[in-house]
């Protein structure tokens, strides 16, 4: 791994390296990961969160931090990285809506 788990967590219980963006000019909302350590390889990228459900979203932020960083699928810390998302909820005061559409469909 190539930062231990005491730089990895903060003591909220989120993780560092990803925040919450919100919507700005042409960019929608996003979960960013930003992984900028001095003299480890970078990561930024980002996942919108607009039209989507979020817990996947924030998994696949998650899961994009932990192969940057090398933590394997199965690893403990994997595992402890997927248990931050109500924490980074409250982080951003943010809350979870159900999102209920009707979507059209054509006839025949």
């Amino acid at each position: 791994m190539l930062i231990d788990e005491d730089t990895l967590f903060r003591s909220d219980g989120t993780l560092r390296f990803l925040r919450y963006l919100k919507a700005s000019g042409h960019r929608p909302a996003v979960v960013e990961v930003t992984f900028r350590v001095q003299g480890k390889p970078k990561l930024t990228t980002s996942f919108t969160v607009v039209g989507r459900d979020f817990r996947p979203v924030y998994v696949t932020a998650v899961v994009a931090l932990a192969q940057h960083i090398g933590v394997g699928e199965g690893d403990k810390t994997l595992a402890r990285m997927l248990e931050t998302c109500d924490a980074f909820l409250r982080r951003y005061n943010l809350r979870l809506v159900p999102v209920v559409y009707e979507q059209v469909t054509e006839l025949g």
